[in-house]
């Protein structure tokens, strides 16, 4: 995969930047990403594990690679442009990959070796579903996107196991797409819980394709969050301040964060190949 995409980068860059200097690039995936190195750690939805992310890429576009996770990218964002600039926050990213992240006065917790908020197999009560980890019932092979789109598949809700198609469906009012949305959000609910006690953040911002494209499921959502915990949730969990365009917002963050962080010290290696 990363060398079909370095394949393809030289073009893209010379066709988009036109010219013009281009700052960096940003790469954000799932799991546990080690931007100090440049590596994936680990990242089981693609089964990665130790790929050497930025050496690949800046050895094909000669320019900066920025990597983080999708989780601590958009908590950035968050900091930045969004809901919570520079406080307390925790933000949570529901995916094929779950992760969270942390901010504490604007700072992110990264923790040894950028391992903070790995909480991909937190137990889910009453699931059975297969992990690659070895286990069953565990947080992200329960609640992904890939795991509800094979059960929409697998139950005739859609034609092929892909996300967008249940979220259509649910959209147009289908009852068994939409209950199939509120399980899920059924399911996400005590992971929220368990942050808003443990951190007790100014805000806990949720990045999930259901609450993104159906606001209307929200109230459902703080309702199943109100049942385990004694926060308000009403008051402090919302959905991602970047709509549909959340990915690509995390992908450029990286990169603007270290422009933030320095902006006379950041420079390209030169223009794009």
């Amino acid at each position: 995969m990363l060398r079909d995409i370095s394949a393809h980068l030289p073009g893209l860059l010379r066709r988009r930047a036109a010219g013009r200097s281009v700052l960096g690039l940003g790469v954000v995936t799932g799991g546990w990403v080690d931007p100090d190195s440049g590596t994936v750690v680990e990242n089981s939805a693609l089964g990665w594990r130790d790929v050497p992310v930025r050496r690949l890429l800046q050895s094909a576009t000669r320019l900066p690679i920025h990597l983080e996770g999708h989780a601590r990218a958009l908590a950035q964002a968050e900091l930045l442009f969004g809901a919570a600039r520079g406080g307390d926050l925790v933000h949570l990213f529901v995916g094929n990959a779950v992760d969270a992240a942390i901010a504490a006065g604007g700072t992110l917790l990264r923790g040894r070796r950028n391992a903070a908020g790995g909480i991909a197999h937190l137990p889910v009560p009453g699931s059975g579903a297969d992990c690659p980890c070895g286990g069953t019932g565990c947080l992200q092979a329960t609640v992904s996107d890939r795991a509800f789109a094979e059960r929409a598949a697998d139950t005739g809700i859609i034609a092929q196991p892909v996300i967008r198609q249940l979220l259509a469906a649910a959209q147009r009012g289908d009852p068994r797409a939409l209950e199939l949305c509120r399980e899920r959000l059924r399911l996400i609910a005590p992971a929220v819980a368990l942050l808003l006690d443990m951190i007790s953040p100014e805000v806990l911002v949720l990045t999930e394709a259901v609450s993104l494209s159906l606001p209307e499921l929200l109230p459902y959502l703080h309702e199943q969050i109100a049942a385990r915990t004694r926060q308000a949730p009403e008051q402090l969990v919302r959905p991602s301040s970047f709509g549909p365009e959340v990915l690509a917002v995390a992908a450029g963050t990286p990169v603007l964060a270290a422009v933030h962080r320095d902006p006379l010290a950041l420079r390209t290696a030169g223009t794009a190949r």
